[in-house]
Parts: C-alpha cells; sequence; structure tokens
C-alpha cells in the first residue's frame, strides 16, 4: 500500500522525537463467549511492522473496557508496554471520548514522547470539555429539525451540516432530533405515486420546530424544497437555507410573496422571465454549481431605495 510506505519514508526523514506511530485495532468481543480477542490486534500489527512501521501505540476498540489481562497480552505479543495499549471502549456520546483518552495516559505520553511543553490553561480547558459532556449528557429537551435536501439516504452527505446543528443545540441545552426529509417526498407528484411516502414526509415537516435545507447540486427535488421554505415562512417556523437553500429561499418569497409565479433561478431555467438568481460565468465551467458564489464579484444595484443598497 503506497500510504504506508510514505509513512515508512516519512518517520526517517522527520526522525523519532517528531514521530508517533498509533495504530487502532478492533478487539471484538463475541456475545457467545464474551472473550475479548486479540489475535486481530496481534496479527494487524505484526503486518504492520513486515511492513517497516511499529506502532507507538495500539488504541484497541472495544465494547467494553478492556481487562487488565487482555491488555497485558496486547503488550506482550506486540513487543510494547503495557502504557503503550490504550481501550477505547463504547461511551455514551463522542464528547467522552477526549476524557477518555485522557484518563488512559495518551496525553502524558505524547508530553514525555515528543517533548510537548503544554500551555498553564490546559487543565481549565479539559475540565470546560468535561463540563460540556455532562451537559449533553444530561439533557433531556429535545430540538427537532427537519432536514430538507435530496441525498437523505446517505447519512454523510450532510455531516458538517448535522454536527454545527449538534453544538446548536448543545448550547442551548437540547438534543438533536434530526428529521431526515427527501425533498421530492413533499411534491404533489409523489402524492399520486406513492401516498404513504408523501404523507409521512408531510407530517414530519410539519412536526418539528425548525427547517434546514442545505445545498445541492440539479433540478431534481428543487420544488419540494420551495414547498418546505413556503411552510416554514407562512407557519412562522424557524429557517436556515445554505447555498442552494438560502437560493430557493429568494425563489419562493418571488413566486409567492412579490407574485412573480416564473421566478427561478437561470441554473434550472435559463428563460424564466424573472431570474432571482443568476449564472456567474466567471465561475461556471459548463457544470452544475455555476451559482455558487466562488469569490469578489462586483454588483450593480438598479434601485437605490432598496433594503439591499442601504
Amino acid at each position: 500500500m503506497p500510504f504506508i510506505e510514505a509513512f515508512r519514508q516519512f518517520q526517517f526523514k522527520a526522525k523519532r522525537e517528531n514521530f508517533c506511530n498509533i495504530h487502532v485495532s478492533l478487539v471484538p468481543q463475541p456475545s457467545t463467549t464474551g472473550e475479548q480477542k486479540t489475535k486481530p490486534t496481534q496479527n494487524s500489527v505484526r503486518e504492520l511492522r513486515g511492513l517497516g512501521l511499529s506502532p507507538d501505540l495500539i488504541v484497541c476498540r472495544c465494547t467494553t473496557p478492556m481487562e487488565k489481562s487482555v491488555k497485558e497480552k496486547i503488550s506482550m505479543f506486540c513487543h510494547v508496554e503495557p502504557e503503550q495499549v490504550i481501550c477505547v471502549y463504547d461511551v455514551c456520546s463522542l464528547y467522552r471520548v477526549p476524557l477518555l483518552l485522557e484518563a488512559e495516559g495518551v496525553v502524558g505520553y505524547f508530553k514525555e514522547r515528543l517533548n510537548l511543553q503544554f500551555e498553564a490553561n490546559s487543565r481549565r480547558l479539559l475540565n470546560k470539555w468535561k463540563e460540556m459532556a455532562d451537559r449533553y449528557d444530561r439533557t433531556l429537551e429535545i430540538c427537532s429539525i427537519a432536514l430538507v435536501g435530496k441525498y437523505t439516504k446517505l447519512s454523510d452527505s450532510y455531516a458538517s451540516v448535522i454536527k454545527a446543528l449538534e453544538h446548536s443545540a448543545l448550547a442551548i441545552n437540547q438534543k438533536l432530533e434530526v428529521k431526515y426529509i427527501d425533498s421530492a417526498d413533499l411534491e404533489p407528484c409523489r402524492q399520486l405515486d406513492e401516498p404513504v411516502k408523501y404523507h409521512e414526509a408531510w407530517q414530519n415537516l410539519c412536526s418539528a420546530n425548525g427547517v434546514l435545507v442545505p445545498g445541492g447540486f440539479g433540478f431534481r427535488g428543487t420544488e419540494g424544497k420551495i414547498l418546505a421554505i413556503a411552510w416554514a415562512r407562512r407557519q412562522k417556523k424557524p429557517f436556515l437555507g445554505v447555498c442552494l437553500g438560502m437560493q430557493l429561499a429568494v425563489v419562493e418569497f418571488a413566486r409567492n410573496a412579490l407574485n412573480w409565479p416564473d421566478a427561478n433561478s437561470t441554473e434550472f431555467n435559463p428563460n424564466t422571465k424573472y431570474p432571482v438568481v443568476i449564472d456567474m460565468p466567471e465561475h461556471n465551467p459548463g457544470e452544475m454549481g455555476g451559482t455558487m458564489r466562488l469569490g469578489k464579484r462586483r454588483t450593480i444595484l438598479k434601485e437605490k431605495n432598496s433594503v439591499l443598497s442601504t
């Protein structure tokens, strides 16, 4: 594997005092016996050494805390000290993982191994992190957000948006519940083809505390997003449009508040009578996405009394 060979060569260029190799390995625990198996870790470390890399830390992923005898066994057969075997077991939230690593001695190991000088306020920062993790575990009130998009079947498609929402919910002492809604399921044609999906989508939308329409490309599902945006505006529900979501909010307002039924983005209808979102040729390579603002662009406002001009 080329990237392993690159790491092997890099360790000599970086020198040992600047290079730390962390090997992550699964320690399975079959439900039939409940015994934590070390063979996969032993074999993977052996293979890694055969490729010219020796682990400084072996991070073992487990479902439950690792028994002392298991840690000692991995230490013995993988030729590392027991302190270099780190157990990362399943915890109640992602925010607990840094605290778990600190409790396992990872911070102290890095400080000694890489000769790191920590700032005096590092403990204070860790305490703040612990307070946040404790607050997350204690939070009971739910904040539900309807995420109306086209790629809702792919869990990682909106990962950055979901993480931002989680942090926002945590800041107001609430837990996030995301209602994933395929925007095409909100469109009238879906009511005829698959009425169950149509009614479920609208039920999820109507029961949410807020609506978020993320970015995307292509015409499919845009009318469903516009319907969701119109519903949020009329019901005075909190709404956030990101990238395409904000563009479609402009389209929705032009259609329903300004009575421009033909309003659209030129990305979807180049011949629209009211091009409220325009294509930017200097940014458009001929593919989807030519309406994205990727840099400075001079804008000329024809009306001096508009809200935007002031």
